[in-house]
């Protein structure tokens, strides 16, 4: 099932009020020409554009939910309890959370537990200094590497992801490891969950807190970097705005600082034009500013580069600067680039 069949499905179940809140919170969805049905509605807000802009739109405790969410979802492989995600966020109240991420269609409470779009699903969690779930890597082993882990572990093939899931078993494995490659593997599980190439860690590979990667790189599963972590790790959540300090200032030094700043620009604008009625600026074949000429501009006249690029953009936006088209070229002939000059009138 796609993402937007789910959320096809998910709409249909909503109340007046409900379909509401998504469509306020995902206006994007709403743009021309206006959906006249549930389907298209549906296929618009599992787009990945409109995803995106959703995302960019969160709060940051939404976001630490959301984020949190999907670590479960890659670790269960299934509906995720609400209980979980609190416990990853140190116990903190996380439904009124969950519940706005709900009314902006990126996922759905059913039943105590959170469903996750598929297009939400992440397999990879770099930015949070954790590497993939063991079962991943686990289905880049042949049968035969799967059980020799499995009878190095002392456990069935079928329990591997069991037996990683269980922090105690995985820190009381960890003791017996020798102390070079402890100390090896607490580096990683703090934020490095890959490195490049194969580190003489044969123990460490041996009872799977290291797994190859079909990059010749070697990688921690996401449970064992938990695990190795400690029993209290958290992940970062901060459900109220941080305080900070603000300071009062009058209005006159805001208006000195503008009132500078725009006779800056106009004197800018009028070397430009200067420069231009001496000789046009060339552009490139394409029409556009090129850096080159912005260099020069800034080089001559003794500003910033920003400054030049927005100065030639608003004389072109005012009419004081034209782009003048250059002649067809004769046979044989290149054709000389587009300028840019003075209007003369």
């Amino acid at each position: 099932m796609t993402t937007a069949e789910e959320l096809l499905g998910r709409l249909v179940g909503l109340d007046r009020d409900g379909l509401a809140k998504v469509l306020a919170h995902r206006p994007d969805v709403l743009a021309e020409p206006w959906p006249r049905r549930l389907d298209v509605v549906a296929a618009r807000l599992a787009s990945p554009e409109s995803v995106d802009e959703a995302l960019l739109g969160l709060s940051m405790p939404q976001a630490q939910v959301l984020r949190a969410v999907q670590l479960c979802d890659a670790l269960n492989q299934a509906p995720v309890p609400l209980g979980d995600v609190s416990a990853l966020l140190g116990g903190a109240a996380v439904e009124s959370f969950v519940d706005e991420l709900a009314e902006r269609a990126l996922l759905w409470r059913e039943a105590g537990e959170i469903v996750l779009p598929e297009v939400l699903q992440r397999h990879s969690f770099h930015a949070e200094g954790l590497g993939r779930p063991v079962a991943d890597l686990l289905s880049e082993l042949t049968t035969i590497q799967r059980a020799h882990l499995a009878r190095n572990l002392g456990v069935a093939p079928k329990d591997l992801v069991r037996h990683f899931r269980d922090g105690d078993r995985v820190r009381e494995l960890f003791a017996t490891a020798p102390e070079r490659t402890r100390k090896v593997l607490r580096d990683m599980a703090d934020g490095v969950p890959e490195v490049d190439g194969m580190p003489p860690l044969g123990w460490a590979l041996d009872h799977g807190f290291l797994f190859g990667t079909y990059y010749g790189g070697t990688a921690m599963p996401i449970e064992v970097s938990l695990a190795l972590r400690g029993p209290d790790h958290r992940l970062p959540f901060t459900p109220e705005e941080p305080e900070y300090a603000v300071t009062h200032v009058g209005i006159e030094p805001g208006e000195a600082t503008s009132s500078a700043a725009a006779l800056r620009l106009l004197d800018r604008v009028s070397a430009i034009l200067e420069l231009a009625a001496a000789e046009p600026l060339p552009l490139l074949k394409d029409g556009t500013i090129g850096t080159r000429l912005v260099k020069k501009v800034a080089k001559d006249t003794g500003a910033t580069p920003a400054e030049v690029e927005l100065a030639i953009d608003l004389a072109a936006q005012a009419g004081l600067l034209l782009a003048d088209e250059p002649p067809v070229p004769r046979r044989g002939h290149k054709a000389p680039p587009p300028t840019l000059a003075p209007d003369p009138d």
